[in-house]
């Protein structure tokens, strides 16, 4: 029993730890992660003094570590009253009085902790002595106020979501009271445990803090629902591999059957079993943590009009009207949506307008491009639910956008642009007719939904444009029309990388489409793709990447994440049953970079210092071409003067009219020679030896060059 005590104050003590950091360190830290962070700190102490008691170290520090567990409870339920006064939004001047009064109470609790006579070991908190009663008192007053502050602002608060996590919230605080009762009365009626030594001392704090650290650490996507599901399969897993295990151990104790090898073979099959299992039901897990975001995406697929259908329109208004209803009337059926609103930009009122959808009235249905809502629609770049305005502590937003939420009763609303950035419209959407909050799980799968309709209006007016060039009978002008609608004219550059890039538009059937966006001042992004050369299926391929390439996703930062959501979207779109071969490499001002390939060509990174060429390659599956597949990620980092070359097969396709091929050894020895010039050196004396080595002969295929190199910062 005592191994187990420590092995439960020790995992109390990693916990709070690990949370303390956590709030520290978190990217805009509010000032209730600050507050939890503190108390969370006071807690690693506690628990540490109840490891060193029961460990029956540092003896001669005993009394000092029995008035530290007498007082620090105090100061961190102290904390923890804060923190239910101030959330959800509030700031720290709006609970001056609570703040002050547990500044209060742990001066008179220290006081009372290290100026009273010493207790005994046995009876703290039982109620000897009068400072004891106070104790006793102090810890009552918080038990009972902290779930109250916690369910007043849950009355008061007009945030669904914010509603549903504090009543989970207060359902795990009375699951964890009932809990820490039921341990501490066993450990003293059963163990006879001193109260050092009960491990209901230790379960429930740690309980807690974990509970209020999920709710507050990222109250943006904070779901303590999830939490507690996902929580009791772990719990559940690890109660399926301790009883077999611990039967399994239990089994020749002795070593009478096995012999002296019996602990090395024990050890092995109990090693096998694990990995085995873990394994085993890892699809399982998955099925059970995704079961409610893969049903979300189904609906979404159901809900979107096929491209097919956008050949029936002959005129721009029955395009619109019909895509719209038909996107956004499938919302109240499937999902159970109780109102959704299509905002469309009116040129001549300039204003956005409420067009087509369903529910109560929107007041107001429009507003102007200039009023504080419009600009406020347009920066979400994500999608937006209406509890960010309190739980992302980096938006200030004006009274009118809160009333507009809160009177319209809108949930959710997400952004539309179109290939030039433009706001194409807003979609808002109200509450789920089953009360519920929007999820995590919801806003993953609206944005799979936003970029897929997207995509669509973007394809509506490429196709609009073409149809008013009146060649749309003509394939090849509209490959043509959308390649030079969606390849770059120049790539952008950042501090510390240079990029340059040729590009020779050789086949009116498809081609090659490559792109480069800063996705920070310090970061950006380089994509590649094989689009074959299918005709118009190609060029849609092609549209569909640059939208999604060009969406402004939350999820981009990472390559792999890029290659995920496009196989994922090109799996299940309806514009084009086409695959694409792809890359997306990111790279930073410090030279790191991060690569994902999808059969692409490797990345070939040069080493000046070391005259090194190396390949860098991840081989996997197209876009497109297999719904499970997941995108590997390569990490590395360029040291200065480095240069990375990217390429599409074109450039390896391409032959002299003696029918020689060109090859890469060509390009590495340009990049060789010139590594000392700039990417624009490189490229225009690779451009000069293609066209010798061709004789500017007519090629099949499209050529993409893209040279980028590690360069010095301004700074430096």
């Amino acid at each position: 029993m005592e191994y187990s005590i420590l092995f439960i104050n020790l995992f109390a003590f990693i916990t709070s730890i690990y949370i303390t950091f956590a709030n520290i360190l978190k990217k805009k830290s509010s000032f209730i992660n600050l507050l939890l962070s503190s108390c969370s700190l006071l807690m690693a102490i506690f628990f540490l003094l109840l490891i060193m008691i029961n460990s029956g170290t540092f003896t001669r520090l005993h009394p000092y570590a029995m008035r530290g567990i007498f007082f620090l409870p105090v100061p961190a339920a102290s904390l923890l009253f804060c923190i239910s006064a101030l959330y959800p939004g509030k700031k720290p001047g709006q609970a001056a009085f609570p703040l002050f009064f547990a500044f209060i109470i742990s001066v008179i609790d220290y006081v009372i902790a290290f100026h009273a006579p010493l207790f005994t070991h046995s009876g703290l908190l039982l109620g000897e002595r009068i400072t004891d009663l106070i104790q006793l008192s102090i810890m009552a007053f918080y038990i009972i106020s902290i779930p109250a502050f916690f369910a007043l602002a849950m009355k008061r608060s007009q945030y669904i979501r914010i509603r549903h996590n504090l009543a989970y919230l207060l359902a795990g605080f009375l699951a964890v009271y009932l809990l820490g009762c039921a341990i501490y009365l066993w450990g003293r009626i059963i163990l006879e445990t001193g109260i050092t030594a009960n491990p209901g001392i230790t379960i429930t704090p740690i309980l807690i803090l974990i509970i209020i650290h999920h709710l507050v650490y990222d109250m943006k996507s904070s779901n303590l629902s999830r939490y507690y599901a996902d929580s009791l399969i772990t719990f559940s897993i690890f109660i399926l591999l301790f009883f077999p295990v611990y039967f399994f151990l239990e089994l020749d104790k002795e070593g009478k059957i096995l012999g002296d090898v019996h602990f090395s073979i024990k050890g092995g099959v109990t090693v096998l079993f694990m990995a085995l299992f873990y394994r085993g039901t890892a699809a399982i897990r998955e099925r059970l943590h995704n079961r409610k975001y893969e049903a979300l995406i189904a609906d979404v697929n159901r809900i979107l009009m096929s491209v097919d259908d956008l050949k029936q329109f002959s005129d721009t208004e029955n395009f619109w009207k019909t895509l719209t209803n038909d996107s956004i009337a499938g919302l109240k059926d499937t999902m159970g949506i109780t109102g959704s609103y299509f905002l469309l930009p009116g040129r001549r009122n300039e204003s956005y307008n409420f067009t087509y959808g369903y529910g109560p009235e929107l007041k107001p249905s429009s507003f102007g491009f200039d009023s504080k809502l419009a600009q406020f629609l347009s920066s979400q770049e994500e999608i937006f639910e209406k509890s960010y305005l309190i739980a992302d502590t980096g938006i200030d937003v004006s009274p009118e956008i809160h009333d507009f939420f809160n009177h319209n009763s809108i949930e959710i609303a997400m952004s539309f642009r179109s290939m030039s950035g433009n706001i194409i419209g807003f979609l808002l959407l109200g509450r789920l007719s089953s009360g519920e909050p929007y999820t995590a799980d919801h806003i993953s799968a609206f944005e799979i939904y936003r970029i897929k309709l997207q995509n669509l209006l973007i394809t509506g007016l490429i196709l609009d444009e073409v149809t008013a060039q009146q060649v749309t009978e003509h394939d090849s002008i509209v490959v043509d029309t959308i390649k030079r609608r969606i390849i770059p004219r120049e790539m952008p550059s950042i501090n510390g990388i240079r990029m340059s890039s040729f590009y020779m538009n050789n086949s009116p059937d498809g081609g090659d489409y490559f792109d480069a966006v800063k996705i920070s001042k310090d970061k950006i992004s380089i994509f590649i793709s094989d689009l074959s050369y299918f005709g118009v299926n190609s060029a849609l391929l092609g549209l569909e990447l640059f939208s999604i390439f060009h969406t402004r996703s939350f999820i981009f930062n990472s390559p792999d994440r890029v290659l995920n959501m496009m196989n994922q979207v090109i799996k299940t779109s309806r514009l084009t049953t086409e695959n694409a071969e792809a890359s997306c490499t990111i790279i930073s001002s410090e030279g790191d970079f991060l690569y994902s390939n999808a059969a692409f060509h490797p990345l070939i990174i040069y080493d000046a210092d070391r005259n090194e060429f190396t390949e860098i390659d991840s081989p996997s599956t197209p876009l497109g071409k297999d719904m499970d597949t997941r995108y590997h990620l390569t990490t590395g980092k360029l040291r200065d003067g480095s240069i990375g070359l990217i390429y599409s097969k074109g450039l390896l396709a391409s032959c002299n009219k003696s029918g020689e091929f060109f090859t890469l050894d060509m390009a590495k020895e340009v990049i060789s020679k010139f590594s000392r010039e700039t990417p624009a050196v490189i490229a225009r004396e690779l451009f000069t030896l293609f066209n010798t080595f061709t004789d500017k002969r007519d090629q099949l295929e499209d050529i993409t060059v893209i040279l980028f190199k590690k360069v010095k910062k301004d700074n430096e």
